[in-house]
């Protein structure tokens, strides 16, 4: 019985490595919910990718940097704001409600970042 065990831990583990772990994730959610929450993922990466982008000189940190990033977060808002409005065809109405919570928590940490980092940088870097 030890032996079993160790061979079903074994194939789970070599089956969790191989990314088999996406796939259970997506047991059970509708093909509207994975591809949704794969739309988020990206949108949420690509944004990432933007918020690290250095000014035109190089520089992480500056007045230009930091009003590209405002910019960015601007404009990230406004998509999952429409992005809320989106009919989701195909989602249950609980992967509906899910999305509304991620989606509005996420606004919400975009607003505070704009209240207290990105809508003062002429504050923090000096005027332009």
């Amino acid at each position: 019985m030890k032996i079993f065990k160790l061979i079903l831990l074994l194939v789970l583990t070599i089956l969790v490595s191989c990314g088999i772990e996406d796939e259970v994730e997506k047991l059970g959610k509708t093909d509207c919910a994975v591809e949704f929450t794969n739309f988020l993922d990206q949108s949420e990466d690509d944004y990432q990718d933007l918020m690290i982008q250095p000014d035109s000189e190089g520089n992480q940190q500056s007045l230009e940097a930091c009003s590209n990033r405002k910019l960015f977060t601007e404009g990230y808002l406004t998509r999952l704001r429409n992005t809320q409005n989106q009919t989701k065809e195909g989602c249950t109405g609980d992967e509906i409600s899910g999305f509304y919570v991620r989606i509005g928590d996420r606004i919400q940490d975009l607003e505070e970042d704009m209240e207290s980092t990105w809508n003062r940088c002429e504050e923090i870097f000096g005027g332009g």
